[in-house]
């Protein structure tokens, strides 16, 4: 499978936590339980999410494994991505 690397963000709504945003450089490892395999697969698996539904997810950053888990919010930003 791909990897899927946080390359650059536009913004998010206010209303989500700064504990629970995804960085630059960030390297997605899962999204809901699963690896995306894709930066399109990763955007499908986000749509998926039912806005206030939990979004979990798992990133690599400078080495550590990360767990982030918010609220998806009714006004996503997007995330600007590529793979590796």
């Amino acid at each position: 499978g791909g990897r899927v690397k946080v390359a650059r963000l536009l913004p998010l709504p206010s209303n989500v936590p700064d504990a629970a945003r995804l960085a630059e450089g960030d390297i997605v490892k899962s999204i809901q339980g699963r690896q995306p395999t894709s930066g399109a697969d990763f955007k499908e698996r986000y749509d998926q999410c039912p806005v206030g539904d939990t979004v979990a997810l798992v990133v690599e950053r400078a080495g550590q494994d990360v767990t982030l888990a918010f609220a998806k919010p009714k006004m996503a930003g997007n995330v600007m991505y590529r793979t590796k």
